[in-house]
């Protein structure tokens, strides 16, 4: 792939940024008729699959349909962990644990950007998608190994109230 200067930068960017909100907007949409484990397993799969492409430095108009798909599969798993998150902590330590699952991806991410800059410095635009299909592998065997991951549906409690109430007889 030849990204072919700013333009051509600023467009991957932007798909990826389109998908993460049309992702975001589609959990919002359907998180609560769908399974939570059904979402969180479909976005690493389709995460990787989209990582995979990537290696193969496909022409820009693949790579922005790549990175539309990519971030799409982003955009609709951090709304299902932040809601996870506050179903799952208790009232009394959220402002500690909300503070803390802000602060990691800020500082992880910021690290990353770093490692991936060296790597692609010295190895190529293309080891650095290897290195980050690697990391959506290994995030999508997680999802489907982790014993957690099963328990990612709602409480009793909550899954009452999403259910429509029945209708009312005459």
């Amino acid at each position: 792939m030849h990204l072919g200067g700013a333009g051509a930068y600023a467009a991957t960017v932007a798909a990826y940024g389109v998908g993460g909100v049309l992702g975001a907007v589609a959990f919002g949409a359907l998180g609560t008729r769908i399974s939570r484990r059904g979402v969180y397993v479909g976005t690493w799969a389709v995460a990787a699959a989209a990582s995979l492409v990537l290696i193969a430095l496909p022409v820009l108009a693949i790579a922005v349909a790549t990175l539309v798909v990519l971030g799409l599969a982003a955009g609709a798993i951090v709304p299902l962990e932040q809601t996870v998150w506050q179903e799952r902590t208790p009232s009394e330590l959220r402002a500690r644990v909300f503070a803390i699952a802000t602060a990691i991806p800020l500082i992880t991410d910021a690290l990353a950007f770093v490692a991936a800059g060296a790597i692609v410095g010295a190895f190529g635009l293309r080891a650095g998608f290897v290195m980050h299909a690697a990391g959506d592998m290994i995030l999508l065997v997680a999802a489907l190994v982790l014993p957690a991951i099963r328990q990612l549906e709602p409480p009793r409690a909550h899954r009452a109230d999403r259910e429509a109430p029945a209708p009312a007889s005459n």
